[in-house]
């Protein structure tokens, strides 16, 4: 079965499916231009002197300590790494597709700042069935997922935790 994701998102019956059996999803032209207008804005602001939270601050306590432009890439990956703190058994695969499914749909919405190419990874790993490890139990934030995202994000940079 095959989804494109547009800016009426997944409806109930296409969330069943896609949580039922592998899927091909992509996005419309449309959305994808939001995530490219949406990163440039992103680049503008880490190319520039301007501070940022988020962007080129720390977090919690260290949100007003402004990070290098060298050690942004740094400063992102040990985010994701440090919250892949996930424990218990892993979530069934066909939760975990359903999980890439609503983030892809979620990123798609061009208000995130994701690089095109990261939403095009997520999509290509769900297309392809290759779904990592995210733990039953963890830790979670204000957005309520903050260790299973931690633990698909660290899969997709390289950082096998699971």
């Amino acid at each position: 079965m095959s989804f494109t994701i547009s800016n009426d998102g997944f409806n109930l019956s296409d969330l069943r499916s896609i949580w039922q059996a592998p899927v091909q999803i992509d996005v419309d032209d449309h959305m994808l231009q939001g995530v490219i207008r949406s990163r440039q804005i992103i680049e503008k602001v880490a190319a520039s002197d301007d501070t940022v939270y988020g962007v080129n601050t720390g977090f919690g306590l260290l949100a007003n300590v402004k990070i290098a432009k060298e050690e942004l890439d740094t400063l992102q990956r040990n985010l994701v790494i440090s919250h892949a703190t996930g424990v218990g058994k892993p979530i069934d695969t066909d939760t975990t597709r359903l999980i890439m499914a609503l983030k892809a749909m979620s990123l798609s919405q061009g208000v995130s700042g994701i690089h095109p190419n990261t939403l095009q990874l997520l999509l290509d790993m769900i297309n392809h069935e290759i779904y990592p490890i995210i733990l039953e139990k963890g830790s979670v934030g204000a957005s309520g997922d903050l260790s299973p995202l931690a633990h698909l994000s660290a899969v997709m940079i390289g950082k096998f935790h699971g």
